[in-house]
């Protein structure tokens, strides 16, 4: 939840079991105003995967809502919220970000690739982490650089999305180290990352700390060697969190591969002042 002094803004994920056409059986988006201190943002899945759309709902009661907002015919989205606007995040294959204001939600402020090159494989943007309204992190499952990014930049001006990267290619031996979700506290950005070997099977999963001032990476393990991060306890991290002065770390553990410690998942709660882990 964001909160930018006016409004604070949910935002949230539909699972794909839902139906994309629930309250209206029309394309176009509806009218009306979703007017609370809080809204949510929905993104909601067909259950073939065929299409997508983002509704806009109450998150108080009567829980009102209003859907049909950038309807697609690609499926793999998630959403983000900051400040005026919310953000649609096109992931594996689809590879942008598009902005859209909460007054005018029918309208596209802009859209901009996730992507360095055309001819790079798809980055596949997980998450975006707000520091400000002009600053915020692009987490890419598919390429080895966390994106630093100006979120207000103009419709127009595709150059200026992009203001500068932190490499996390050390951390995998294939060069992609999988980031999965990350989280802002107190300064410092905290992601994990799930490094899957070159033929996708789990390996060790890390954290790693960037000063948000610098946009540098923090020695949090004390051994040159490991480099900079830290190994986890659990495989295929998916989650964090923090509660007090202590991250938690969801892992999905080995979920559809055969092999390996089926209980190698679960959560990892990690201390933020001596990064002691249990």
């Amino acid at each position: 939840m964001n909160t930018n002094g006016l409004l604070s803004r949910v935002a949230t994920l539909c699972l794909a079991g839902l139906t994309l056409a629930a309250c209206t059986d029309s394309n176009t988006p509806q009218t009306g105003t979703i007017d609370a201190q809080y809204q949510a943002v929905i993104a909601g899945v067909a259950a073939d995967f065929s299409a997508s759309e983002i509704a806009l709902a109450n998150a108080q009661a009567p829980y009102d809502l209003l859907d049909n907002y950038a309807p697609s015919a690609e499926s793999d989205i998630r959403v983000a919220t900051f400040g005026d606007h919310f953000f649609r995040i096109g992931r594996f294959g689809i590879d942008n970000v598009s902005r859209y204001a909460f007054d005018t939600p029918s309208l596209l402020d802009w859209q901009y690739s996730t992507k360095d090159d055309a001819g790079d494989t798809s980055s596949n943007p997980y998450q975006m982490v707000f520091v400000s309204g002009q600053k915020a992190y692009l987490i890419r499952y598919g390429q080895p650089e966390i994106w630093v990014v100006n979120p207000s930049v103009d419709p127009g001006n595709a150059s200026g999305f992009k203001t500068g990267e932190i490499d996390l290619s050390a951390y995998d031996i294939d060069a992609s180290p999988n980031a999965s979700s990350a989280v802002l506290h107190n300064g410092n950005l905290y992601v994990v990352m799930q490094a899957l070997q070159s033929d996708y099977s789990y390996g060790t999963a890390y954290l790693a700390v960037i000063d948000v001032a610098t946009d540098t990476e923090i020695d949090i393990d004390g051994n040159p060697a490991n480099g900079n991060g830290m190994a986890l306890s659990i495989v295929n991290p998916w989650d964090v969190d923090i509660v007090g002065n202590d991250l938690y770390v969801t892992g999905m553990g080995y979920y559809y591969q055969s092999g390996g410690n089926p209980y190698n998942g679960g959560i990892e709660k990690i201390s933020l002042t001596d990064f002691s882990s249990s």
